[in-house]
């Protein structure tokens, strides 16, 4: 994800898709980062690893979790910046 498509999406959005992302983040550490698949289900894993990312073909295990945690980071930092830009605009202090 692009931080410009979402500095697009309202506020609500981004806190939709961050609680998406979250529980991606949870389903991708549990099923790929502890080895909990079992090694028959590796057609069922790949399946599973490719609905995660939304991407049939991508790389790493590992890539997928840094990706996630980034698209969040990325919402986190815009969703702040809109705070501070709302709490300047009516002369409040920012927390």
């Amino acid at each position: 994800m692009k931080a410009k498509d979402l500095r697009e999406k309202s506020d609500k959005e981004l806190l939709k898709l961050k609680k998406e992302l979250s529980y991606q983040l949870v389903k991708a550490k549990s099923k790929f980062g502890m080895g909990q698949a079992k090694s028959g289900d590796e057609k069922k894993k790949k399946k599973e690893y490719a609905e995660t990312k939304g991407l049939a073909n991508q790389g790493m295990k590992t890539s997928l979790r840094r990706d996630i945690r980034r698209n969040i980071a990325r919402i986190n930092l815009i969703l702040h910046e809109r705070k501070i830009i709302k709490a300047v605009s009516q002369n409040q202090k920012i927390n």
